[in-house]
């Protein structure tokens, strides 16, 4: 799950965690555990119901997940 993508979307749209939680129907605590790293492996349903109240996929979320972690393969790389 990209955090970021999360952060830059509530950020964009004006949305606190807290209106987010309220609007998606997932408990404050459980946001914020996700949010700051703490939450490593939420349920896909929750991802869902976050990716709805931002009216993003929830492919957008995952997906961008998995190209930041490639992106970061490829730099250590080039490091060597």
């Amino acid at each position: 799950m990209n955090i970021n993508k999360i952060m830059k979307t509530l950020e964009r749209q004006g949305i606190s965690m807290h209106e987010l939680s309220n609007k998606c129907k997932v408990p404050y605590s459980t946001l914020h555990d996700i949010l700051n790293g703490k939450a490593k492996n939420p349920r896909i349903d929750t991802v869902s119901k976050i990716a709805e109240g931002l009216n993003i996929s929830i492919y957008e979320i995952l997906n961008k997940e998995a190209m930041d972690e490639e992106s970061d393969i490829k730099d250590k790389e080039k490091e060597k």
